[in-house]
């Protein structure tokens, strides 16, 4: 009995955990998760008091949200917004893991891992996503649901869907303003649809879409804030948030490339500042200059010191001119953009190398460790493995299947949400997890449906 039983193929493919047990699980394992998130109540961050207040430089669709539940639940409004972001993001966090699932066709214990991997970030250390009065709360379902439609337009061919992804690209925007590679990724998907189907009349019909949702934001954005100031435009902080960058990298010697006085004055403040607290590239020792990882790695911890460094010379050089929070919202971007741009153009080797270091780390990105260490590298090199087998079992097969699509989408998606961001500052958690999240949760399906081709049919005779 023992030998016959010894022969016997075991069960790899874990059919114990059938679709109704699994269900069932999840059920179980959502309730738990909600109210054990909801106890620990809603959490404010730095920026959370902008976004109650509505500030001008800030995404235009949060706060709306916020004022409508303040609206509803008076001063429970926190708990309020906590309750609608767990539930709203269980449902997209479900809805992706079920899609790749099927798209994947693997079983159902491989969907309870994809779910428990797309919903870590509601159980980060740095920011829970459900319980952050931030805007990572409605932006993060928004884009798992954007991305549903993405794969299903691409690897189906389905107008209707990237008809959907469009639209929710552009609530995206409007929610978070780092999610305007979302637009270009749309014409991506257009082009390829077109390419695909033939049908141009429909192509045509997509790209005036995603013009119109592109103007439509626009015009959301600059509405709001004519409500808001009084002043029909569209503010921006990426000024700002530039001329961290490129005063980690500038030099003493670039005073002389400023033209305007007030300019240089603004230069001389920070530089003065930012050298004496050993906060730029220049200043450093020798022994951390020559390093990467000390170049890259000193950048991003003192990357928030040459912020309010700058902030500091701007309200300095420039009090006059900011008398109002429309003027100051225009000043500092305008002024800080201007002398960013003649920083980085003194400094092309630097900031290159710069950028090239923060897009290579960044891909790293969230539940990697800290994203930037070894594991973090480790984890952008499997990324770039796993892309390179996909376009080779293309080539071979001289089509791109729909597996192979939904990889080199999920890291398109997550390279350009990198190389974005990396334009401005450095590519934290807080910016790269979306993605990243998405990248693992992909890789996983591929591996998973490798893996369980591999393994033997347990209801198969032993050749033994």
């Amino acid at each position: 009995m023992d030998s016959e039983r010894a022969r016997m193929p075991l069960d790899y493919r874990c059919d114990y955990f059938t679709d109704k047990n699994c269900k069932l699980i999840l059920k179980v394992a959502a309730l738990i998760a909600f109210f054990f998130l909801f106890a620990l109540g809603p959490k404010e961050y730095p920026d959370t008091a902008e976004y109650i207040n509505g500030g001008l430089v800030l995404p235009t669709l949060y706060p709306i949200v916020i004022d409508v539940f303040r609206i509803v639940f008076k001063g429970y409004y926190g708990y309020g917004m906590m309750a609608f972001q767990l539930v709203f993001g269980g449902w997209a966090v479900y809805f992706i893991s079920r899609f790749i699932a099927r798209l994947y066709s693997l079983p159902p214990c491989a969907l309870l891992i994809l779910v428990a991997l797309i919903a870590s970030p509601y159980f980060g250390i740095t920011i829970q996503t459900g319980n952050a009065l931030l805007t990572e709360g409605l932006a993060y379902p928004l884009f798992l649901f954007a991305t549903v439609y993405l794969l299903d337009g691409v690897t189906s061919l389905s107008f209707r869907s990237i008809i959907v992804f469009i639209l929710l690209s552009a609530l995206l925007v409007l929610t978070r303003k780092q999610f305007a590679f979302m637009f270009p990724i749309g014409l991506i998907a257009i082009i390829y649809y077109a390419f695909k189907t033939d049908a141009r009349k429909g192509a045509a019909y997509l790209s005036l879409l995603l013009v119109v949702s592109w103007g439509a934001e626009n015009f959301i954005e600059r509405a709001n804030n004519y409500f808001r100031s009084g002043q029909f435009a569209s503010f921006s902080y990426a000024g700002g948030l530039l001329l961290g960058n490129a005063i980690y990298i500038s030099k003493q010697s670039d005073i002389n490339a400023i033209q305007d006085k007030q300019q240089a004055l603004f230069f001389q403040e920070i530089y003065n500042e930012s050298s004496r607290k050993r906060l730029t590239l220049e200043s450093l020792e020798d022994v951390e200059k020559d390093l990467d990882v000390n170049f890259y790695g000193q950048y991003f911890i003192n990357y928030h010191n040459l912020i309010n460094v700058g902030k500091v010379a701007l309200n300095k050089v420039y009090s006059s001119e900011m008398r109002t929070e429309v003027e100051r919202a225009i000043v500092t971007d305008s002024e800080s953009k201007k002398l960013a741009m003649t920083l980085i153009r003194e400094n092309p080797k630097s900031y290159a190398k710069l950028y090239f270091l923060n897009v290579t780390y960044g891909l790293g990105g969230h539940g990697i460790g800290d994203g930037y260490g070894v594991r973090g590298s480790y984890f952008a090199i499997l990324q770039l493995v796993m892309v390179l087998l996909v376009l080779a079992h293309s080539i071979r097969i001289r089509r791109v299947d729909p597996l192979a699509s939904s990889v080199l989408l999920i890291f398109l998606l997550h390279l350009a949400s990198v190389a974005e961001t990396a334009i401005l500052l450095p590519v934290g958690d807080r910016y790269s997890f979306y993605t990243s999240t998405l990248m693992m949760a992909i890789i996983f399906a591929f591996v998973a449906k490798g893996v369980e081709a591999k393994m033997p049919d347990p209801g198969s005779p032993s050749k033994d």
